[in-house]
């Protein structure tokens, strides 16, 4: 399901923690509300990723080390690449009745809403599965370490963002950029696409790209569509195929970009 695949999975005695190793292949589409809280620690390649739920949308580079948390009620809309992860499944009310206290996920939803580099979460969870693998999750070491996990999210979910001065894009990378973007004229490119071209986070490369260019990314990439589709449409080729050729399954939405960017319909350009 979701294209994961589980490689080896450990359980707590009463069920109320659950860890994995995932191999995670590309995909996009809805992903249900799972219940419980799910922690995931990216363990192999770099990946873009996408997430669009009821308490905000996420979208980035995600590489390994990078912490990532999805909320018990909060299905979404997602897109991922290819990658691995160590996943975490927490069920919040049995872990809690155990505990003797109450774990309120509602104070993490500002956590739910970043990408994670932290040295702590990334520690923590390489040590739950060390253990888990070595001597099962149902002892007093994988309590407190999850415990420690909900505290540093709690503090994470209550800082504001830090930011960041984006490094400005090379003269090379422009160039990969460019090439990138005009073999994929016909695809569902993204902005994500983009920057895990070259490392990046999406909001950052967004800026470094601006700086750049003069123009927001998907500005750019609708510009050179409606370039390629000019040139189409010059030498004969119908409105509709040269949609299809910049990647616009519909010929209505195709010729109001063209004109946005062009200032006229691909219509009468083709007929010019």
């Amino acid at each position: 399901m979701l294209g994961v695949v589980p490689r080896h999975i450990c359980l707590s005695n009463d069920a109320a923690l659950r860890m994995a190793s995932m191999e995670y292949a590309p995909f996009a589409g809805e992903q249900a509300a799972a219940g419980y809280i799910s922690i995931n620690m990216v363990s192999a390649r770099t990946a873009p990723m996408m997430r669009r739920s009821r308490h905000g949308s996420l979208e980035g580079v995600v590489r390994p080390g990078t912490v990532l948390l999805n909320l018990p009620d909060d299905g979404a809309d997602v897109r991922w690449g290819a990658c691995g992860m160590l996943a975490l499944g927490i069920d919040h009310n049995a872990f809690g009745a155990r505990l003797g206290k109450e774990i309120d996920a509602a104070r993490l939803v500002g956590a739910a809403c970043r990408l994670h580099r932290d040295p702590l979460l990334t520690s923590v969870m390489r040590a739950i599965w060390h253990e888990g693998e070595t001597h099962g999750m149902s002892n007093a070491f994988i309590d407190h370490s999850v415990e420690l996990l909900f505290a540093r999210l709690g503090e994470l979910s209550a800082e504001a963002p830090p930011r960041r001065r984006e490094r400005p894009l090379s003269d090379r990378q422009m160039r990969d950029i460019e090439a990138f973007i005009q073999l994929k004229l016909a695809d569902d490119l993204t902005v994500a696409d983009m920057a895990a071209l070259v490392g990046r986070d999406v909001a950052g490369f967004s800026r470094a790209f601006r700086d750049a260019s003069g123009l927001a990314p998907y500005q750019f990439l609708t510009a050179r569509r409606m370039d390629h589709a000019a040139a189409l449409l010059s030498q004969g080729t119908s409105v509709t195929h040269a949609a299809l050729a910049v990647g616009y399954s519909n010929p209505s939405k195709f010729a109001d970009a063209f004109r946005r960017v062009r200032g006229h319909l691909p219509s009468q350009r083709r007929n010019s």
